[in-house]
């Protein structure tokens, strides 16, 4: 019995170990964004800041002063970052690990409209969508280049104009484009889809498409 009860105590003695209160503070709550330096700071119960590091599966983490880090996701959907301790003996363990949601906060214009009403005359003399970072509460002074993207013009149910846009520098609209803009009827839907814009870090990203109504 004595033995029994000595083989339970030692199981348990790892979890004990390892029990320390740790808090993740991030700046934005449970969301981290796509091209931007997510801030996170991390502090452990009982542990110095110098022998605590943190690890992604979806992006890269970057050093700044002692317990605080910065965090890029490479992709939208769902980040862990997990919270690592150096022991004395100078092992790596895994001590918590907190999941965020990453979402894109890029966001495509046209004229300064997301979608809605638009005249043809406009549409006639528009030059190109572009896009910007919109994360509430932060002002990204951040130039966003569209190299391209895919119009297509629905009228009574029937695709009547579909043309891709591309371009190794900035995708605009043609001149021949812009005369069939001024074409447009009352009731014709416009569509800006398969936008792709090269973020400040480089990378490519997908943007939602701008849907608009057509009237004179």
């Amino acid at each position: 019995m004595k033995r029994f009860i000595n083989i339970l105590l030692f199981s348990f003695l790892p979890f004990s170990a390892y029990c320390q209160r740790v808090v993740i503070q991030n700046g934005w709550q449970n969301v981290l964004y796509l091209c931007a330096n997510n801030p996170i700071r991390v502090l452990v119960e009982g542990c110095s800041s110098e022998n605590i590091s943190l690890s992604i599966n979806n992006g890269v983490v970057y050093d700044g002063p002692p317990g605080n880090y910065e965090v890029v996701p490479a992709k939208e959907g769902y980040a862990t970052i997990y919270v690592k301790k150096k022991t004395p003996h100078g092992k790596i363990i895994t001590i918590d690990s907190s999941r965020y949601r990453v979402k894109n906060p890029i966001e495509a214009f046209l004229n300064g409209k997301k979608g809605g009403l638009i005249s043809a005359k406009e549409m006639s003399v528009s030059i190109a969508p572009y896009a910007s970072i919109n994360i509430e509460g932060v002002d990204f002074d951040a130039k966003m280049v569209i190299d391209s993207f895919t119009v297509c013009v629905i009228r009574h149910q029937k695709e009547i104009f579909r043309k891709g846009f591309y371009s190794n520098s900035v995708a605009i609209f043609d001149e021949d484009t812009k005369k069939f803009f001024a074409t447009l009827q009352n009731g014709d839907r416009l569509t800006i889809d398969n936008i792709i814009c090269v973020a400040p870090d480089k990378n490519h990203h997908k943007v939602k498409p701008l849907d608009f109504i057509i009237y004179e």
